[in-house]
């Protein structure tokens, strides 16, 4: 019986590395597919392909939203300049958005590369989700129309704080 359920385990083991495998492989082709059709946006608006922009668009791409800060130091060794440069850039050609945040503000991939959704921001803790949400893209659609308006583009920002720093007691 014992050797049933070793056995057992190292079968569901197996399952879950193959699974995983899988997983990383996905991540990396779509990444693959990601960073050609940026390099290509590049060409296209006439700018070289340089390692800090690529070395930019890899954090944003592998990270998600994050602080020019947290960039920085996952982009090395690209110098503090090289990465500001970039995103300037970047932000320029409609690749990366920047999320204020209060005075502060976090930087993440635009709609070309990430599917469109937002964003809900703890104000005590700084921790973030993303939300996709159809009501209210409905709703946002729906008050345009009521406006006589074609909604082209919109941005909402949700904070508040998180269930984790509500039961810290202050």
């Amino acid at each position: 019986m014992e050797q049933v359920c070793i056995c057992h385990k190292t079968i569901l083991g197996l399952i879950a590395i193959f699974c995983n495998s899988v997983a990383i492989i996905y991540n990396i082709q779509y990444m693959e597919s990601a960073r050609k059709q940026f390099m290509s946006l590049l060409k296209i608006n006439g700018y070289s392909i340089t390692t800090p922009r690529l070395l930019v668009f890899e954090m944003l791409y592998t990270y998600g939203l994050q602080t020019i800060s947290q960039l920085i130091i996952r982009s090395a060794p690209c110098d503090r300049a090289s990465v500001y440069r970039s995103v300037e850039l970047l932000e320029n050609l409609g690749v990366v958005n920047r999320i204020q945040q209060g005075f502060k503000y976090k930087l993440e991939l635009s709609e070309i590369f990430l599917p469109h959704h937002h964003h809900i921001v703890c104000t005590k803790c700084g921790r973030h989700t993303d939300v996709e949400q159809n009501k209210l893209e409905e709703l946002l659609t729906a008050i345009a129309e009521n406006e006589n308006f074609t909604l082209t583009s919109h941005k909402v920002e949700l904070s508040g704080i998180c269930s984790g720093c509500l039961t810290i007691k202050e």
